[in-house]
């Protein structure tokens, strides 16, 4: 379901750190979830430790609804509450929330680097950095940096969120 990536920021687990078994609903708080299938998430040692997600469960105050996105229920786009920013200046690829659930997801695993993520935000901007660098050859002619990009333009590759927005739409079809 997530080929080999974090569930939360995209990184291929090899990458940043052994990888996890994630309770979106965490077990502490709902142990009847503690088995069900659906529960159960990829993810990083980062996203997943007590500094980030941990038992961290953020609930609407009103609705007692998740505010975390969970990015296994099939129906919320997380692009109505995740912005994906590639700032050219400073070569930073960046992530923020465009409402209380976005930046919940930013702000809780640290996704660009303020809490001391620095390597993900590192690793992130040098990877997207290099797919920019295939797309300017890519549209020079240039049929294995566009074969390249095709791969990383798959939905099981890492950032496939930054991918889909910054190179996808000038691939072509």
């Amino acid at each position: 379901m997530f080929n080999g990536k974090c569930a939360y920021c995209e990184s291929k687990i090899i990458v940043v750190t052994y990888g996890a078994i994630e309770h979106f609903y965490p077990k502490s708080q709902y142990p009847d979830l503690t088995f069900t299938w659906e529960n159960l998430l990829l993810s990083c040692d980062k996203c997943n430790d007590a500094n980030h997600k941990g038992t961290n469960f953020p609930l609407d105050d009103i609705t007692g609804n998740p505010l975390l996105i969970d990015p296994t229920d099939g129906v919320t786009d997380p692009n109505t509450h995740i912005e994906f920013v590639w700032d050219e200046m400073a070569k930073l690829a960046s992530v923020y929330g465009r409402d209380r659930r976005g930046q919940i997801v930013e702000d809780l695993f640290d996704l660009n680097g303020m809490r001391g993520r620095k390597e993900l935000i590192n690793y992130r901007s040098q990877y997207i950095k290099r797919l920019l660098a295939l797309l300017r050859l890519a549209k020079q002619g240039d049929s294995e940096a566009l074969s390249l990009l095709q791969e990383a333009c798959q939905s099981g590759a890492e950032y496939y969120a930054f991918a889909s927005i910054y190179i996808l739409p000038h691939l072509p079809p």
